[in-house]
């Protein structure tokens, strides 16, 4: 089973750069003790200080699943509904690792 990839794009709103930076900070360490996470890394635009990047990677589904259900998750998420601008999340599969050269003809 190949992982699966996260890349969640959080904006603040702009008088809560720094209660919403705190409350991500404090989902890193619970959220990478969970059993399936692989990486689970959080990143802060330095020419847009409200823009936060998660880049995150999971055994599978599942994991995500009961990451989403947890007490640390969802304490991050009720402070991102009240302090963002926008959230976007993307979900991606990895493909595989070699190049596939197109078929000649």
């Amino acid at each position: 089973m190949k992982p699966i990839h996260i890349v969640a794009h959080i904006v603040a709103k702009p008088d809560s750069v720094t209660v919403l930076g705190h409350a991500l900070q404090a989902c890193l360490v619970p959220s990478r003790n969970e059993p399936g996470c692989l990486a689970y890394h959080l990143h802060q635009d330095v020419e847009n200080p409200a823009h936060f990047v998660f880049i995150e990677q999971w055994q599978d589904q599942q994991a995500i699943d009961e990451h989403r259900e947890a007490s640390h998750y969802k304490a991050m998420a009720a402070v991102v509904a009240a302090h963002a601008l926008s959230r976007d999340v993307l979900v991606f599969d990895q493909l595989l690792d070699h190049i596939v050269s197109p078929a000649t003809s």
